[in-house]
Parts: structure tokens; C-alpha cells; sequence
């Protein structure tokens, strides 16, 4: 843009306009085509279009405020089917609790009729199970009956009618008799959840929940991380074998002990009640426990409950502690499984650990028995050469002189062959081989005599 644009597009201005406009107001000289505003006929506007929207928003508010008592109505119908199955559901688990103490009680009371004690503890017991039924029905009485009594009077009063003009006083004696009664119901409701909650934590105190508790898990850990006794003091005459049964056992510590970790790490310190006091916890698995996976939308109604049961705690801190709860248990139960798994498999090591050790002191033996058998046969056979030799020659010896008759030569011949049929016999083991070795000797004897015609062949038959 040039110099001379920038002057034309510049429009002047100057103070005087504004003072005579201003003037020409004041003085009530305007323009014909400018009308005076009518502020009352905009303020009817305004309010009238804010009648009707309140009117709207009215109109909007009662159908949210329907739609939600509908919604609550449902979810309270959901939550009373769900009540229902699982009042019927403890019921039958106290009945069948009841019957079975009861039936223990008795056949334990009968079993022990000799022995004094346990049948006097027996008798207590019994009397105990008697007087907390008397107070069960003096309780149920005392506070059930007259709410149902309630109940049904209130009940047939709204069917019967409207209320006549003088039965008003009436009617406001009936309030504040259900006024009070809620009120016990609700002190008698603390009272009950306060006793509830000591018992809890009168139990936990006497170790029932010794599985959760890591000191007893480490105590298991430790029991199985030593290599047992058996091994260790065995008889093994290999020392390699030992040395490597012994480390079989070291490693699979080292095996499981390195998945307890893993296990303890993702824990990270977390304890039992996730964060949570002891009583909040427990309300939570309560409720949670109710509502079971078949249900349908349990996720919403547990959810809801929860918000009634629990209205401290947010939707997040809830989903959060759901969460907690469930990795703290799947990894109690991986713990478990754990160490039940090293439990079996250092069971089986064990036995088969002392298997190869009953093998290998065997196979050892059996060395020993081969090897002294080996040096008995070697020393066996060391006479027998020295024997044959000896005998080989002193016939050659002996024999030499012309003056004996053949007789004598043939009895030492004889005696030479019978010594080392003897020697022969000793060094075999079966009986078989020994007479089939005197068999073929006699048979050579025999037919070496018939060639001589020195003796008859029944005598050589029998020779010792």
C-alpha cells in the first residue's frame, strides 16, 4: 500500500461529532428511524421465556428422577432375587453345619460312655448346643416376630381404606412406633456387626488362617530346601553318586526357591487385606461373594452394592482393591501350588535317590563277590597247573625201575589220574560238569586197562 492509498483509506475523526451526538441525545432530538427500547415489554419476554424453561427443565428433571427410581427399583428387585437364593443357600449349609455337630456330638457321646472326661465334655457340649438354641429362639422372638407383626398390620391397614377423620391420632401412634422400631432394628443391627467383626478377629487370632501366614510358608521352604538326612548319612560306596544325588537336590531348591521369589516380588509387601482396614476387607469379600459369576450383570449389581455397602470408597478405588484382591489371591494360590509341586517332586527325588543307593551298594557287592570268585578260580588254578606239573613228572620218575611189576606202575598211574580228577572237581561249580569230567577220565582208565588185560572192567567202574 503507497502513501497515497494510506491517506485515502484513513477516515478523520474528530471529537466534535461525538459531542454533538452526545448533545442531540441528551436533548432528546434523534433520528425518526431509531424507536425508543421498550424495557418493560423485554423484561415480560425474558421472564416468560424463563418460566418455560424452568417449566422444561421441570419437566426433564421428573422424567431423570422416574427413569432412575425405575432403575433403582429393578436393581433393588435383582438385589432381592440375589438375597433370596443366598439366604436359602446359608440355610442349608447351617442346617446341614447344625446336623452334623449334632451328630458328632451324639456318636462321640456314645463312643466315649466309658471314658469319664470325654464323656463329660461331651455332656457340656451338648447343653451348650441346647442353650444357644433356646437364646436363638428367644432372640428371633424378641425382635423378628414383632417386625412381621408390624408388617402385616401395616399391610392390612393400607388395603382396608383410607383413614377416618378421628383415626388420625391413631395413625400417628403407628408412625412413631415403626420410627422406633427401625431404630432398634438399626442399634440392634450395629450391635450384631460389631459382635460379628470380634468374633472375626477372635478367630484370626487363634491361627485359622495359618496358610496365609508367611512365616509358616517360609518354615515349609527351609523344611524342603535341606537335603534329607537319609541321603546324607547313607552307605554309598561311589563317592561321585552321592556327591551328585546331593546336588540334584541342591538345585531343585535353587528351582523352586527362584519362583517363590518371583512369586514374593510381585506381591511387593502386599498383606491380606490389600490396603484396607480389616473390617472394610471383609465387607468387600462379602459382598463380592454374593454375586456370582453366573449371574447376569453381576458386575453392575456387585458394583452397586458396593457403592451401598462401602459409600467411602469411589467406583475407582473399588475397581482398584478388586483388582489387589485378585492378584494377592492368584498369587497365594501359585505360592500353594508351588510348594505342593516341590513337596512331591523332592518326595520322588528322595525315593529314587535312595533306590540308586540300594542299586549301587548291590552292583558294589556284586563286584566284591566277582572279584574274590575271580582270585579263588585264579588261585585254583595256579595249584592245578603246579599239581599237573608235579604229577606229570614223578610218574616218569618213580616208574623208571625195571624190578616192579606192571601192576605197581599202573596203581600210580591210577593214583595220578584220580588226584587231578579231584582237583578238577573242586575247581568246577556244577555238578553236572564234575561227574561228566569222572566219566570221560574213567572211561579213558577203562579202556587203557582193557588194552592191558591187567584188571577186570567192573572194578575200574567203580573207583572212588
Amino acid at each position: 500500500m503507497s502513501g497515497r492509498d494510506l491517506r485515502a483509506f484513513l477516515a478523520g475523526h474528530r471529537a466534535e461529532d461525538t459531542e454533538k451526538l452526545t448533545q442531540r441525545v441528551m436533548n432528546e432530538l434523534g433520528l425518526s428511524k431509531y424507536k425508543p427500547v421498550q424495557y418493560e415489554e423485554l423484561q415480560a419476554l425474558v421472564e416468560a421465556k424463563r418460566l418455560s424453561t424452568e417449566c422444561i427443565e421441570h419437566k426433564v428433571q421428573q422424567t431423570l428422577r422416574a427413569v432412575q427410581e425405575r432403575k433403582q427399583t429393578c436393581l433393588l428387585r435383582q438385589h432381592r432375587q440375589v438375597w433370596t437364593s443366598e439366604n436359602h443357600r446359608l440355610d442349608k449349609a447351617r442346617e446341614k453345619a447344625e446336623t452334623d455337630v449334632r451328630s458328632f456330638l451324639v456318636r462321640s457321646r456314645l463312643e466315649h460312655r466309658e471314658d469319664g472326661d470325654a464323656r463329660d465334655v461331651m455332656s457340656e457340649l451338648l447343653d451348650y448346643e441346647l442353650h444357644l438354641e433356646q437364646e436363638r429362639d428367644a432372640f428371633r422372638s424378641a425382635t423378628v416376630l414383632p417386625v412381621c407383626q408390624l408388617k402385616e398390620d401395616l399391610q392390612w391397614r393400607m388395603t382396608s381404606g383410607p383413614p377416618a377423620a378421628n383415626q388420625h391420632a391413631e395413625w400417628e401412634q403407628i408412625l412413631q412406633q415403626v420410627v422406633f422400631v427401625k431404630e432398634q432394628q438399626q442399634t440392634l443391627m450395629d450391635t450384631l456387626e460389631e459382635e460379628g467383626f470380634s468374633l472375626q478377629q477372635e478367630l484370626s487370632a487363634y491361627g485359622l488362617q495359618a496358610s496365609l501366614d508367611t512365616a509358616a510358608v517360609q518354615e515349609h521352604a527351609g523344611a524342603l530346601m535341606k537335603v534329607p538326612q537319609e541321603v546324607l548319612t547313607a552307605d554309598c560306596p561311589y563317592t561321585d553318586l552321592k556327591m551328585s544325588l546331593i546336588s540334584a537336590f541342591h538345585s531343585l531348591s535353587d528351582k523352586y526357591t527362584q519362583q517363590l521369589d518371583t512369586v514374593h516380588n510381585r506381591l511387593q509387601g502386599m498383606d491380606r487385606n490389600c490396603g484396607w482396614s480389616e473390617q472394610d476387607h471383609l465387607r468387600f469379600l462379602h459382598t463380592v461373594s454374593q454375586y456370582r459369576p453366573q449371574l447376569r450383570n453381576h458386575r453392575g449389581l456387585c458394583l452397586d452394592m458396593l457403592h451401598r455397602v462401602l459409600p467411602h470408597y469411589s467406583t475407582a478405588e473399588l475397581n482398584s482393591h478388586g483388582r489387589s484382591w485378585d492378584w494377592y489371591r492368584f498369587s497365594v494360590e501359585r505360592e500353594k501350588l508351588l510348594l505342593e509341586s516341590w513337596s512331591r517332586d523332592w518326595t520322588a527325588l528322595l525315593l529314587r535317590a535312595l533306590e540308586v543307593l540300594e542299586e549301587a551298594r548291590a552292583e558294589h557287592g556284586e563286584q566284591q563277590n566277582l572279584q574274590k570268585h575271580r582270585t579263588h578260580q585264579q588261585h585254583i588254578c595256579a595249584q592245578l597247573k603246579h599239581k599237573v606239573t608235579f604229577q606229570t613228572q614223578v610218574p616218569r620218575c618213580v616208574l623208571v625201575p625195571a624190578r616192579k611189576p606192571r601192576t605197581h606202575r599202573l596203581v600210580t598211574w591210577r593214583g595220578s589220574l584220580m588226584q587231578i580228577l579231584r582237583i578238577h572237581c573242586e575247581f568246577s561249580t556244577d555238578t553236572t560238569a564234575k561227574y561228566n569230567v569222572k566219566f570221560n577220565l574213567n572211561f579213558k582208565i577203562i579202556l587203557k586197562y582193557q588194552i592191558l588185560n591187567m584188571i577186570p572192567l567192573y572194578t575200574l567202574l567203580w573207583w572212588p
